[in-house]
């Protein structure tokens, strides 16, 4: 563990955040490991698959799997809700802002 639990992680999301990115994120909201900044994640823990309806121009879309989160709520329909809330846009500028606080008497 090259970096250790004691380490300062922030993840930034939006509401494009899905698929393994958001399950990823919720694991170390879930285990205290990262302080998540940005907007809720999209929400979508059970990735459809598509099925054609016959011969027909007919389609559809079924969730076929979902994420195993047994220890917590789903995050489907509802996104992972971050710790700071702010804009896409100035989740970075917020980010650095708490380094920046977090960092500042240190050498």
């Amino acid at each position: 563990t090259r970096y250790g639990t004691k380490k300062s992680l922030i993840i930034l999301t939006s509401a494009a955040t899905a698929g393994a990115a958001e399950e990823f994120v919720y694991i170390m909201k879930r285990h205290g490991r990262a302080m998540i900044v940005g907007e809720a994640t999209s929400g979508s823990s059970h990735p459809a698959k598509t099925f054609r309806v016959g011969e027909t121009d007919v389609f559809l879309s079924i969730p076929t799997v979902h994420s195993d989160n047994s220890a917590g709520p789903a995050w489907e329909g509802t996104g992972v809700a971050p710790h700071i809330p702010v804009a896409a846009e100035a989740a970075l500028g917020t980010a650095k802002g708490i380094f920046n606080k977090h960092f500042g008497g240190q050498q």
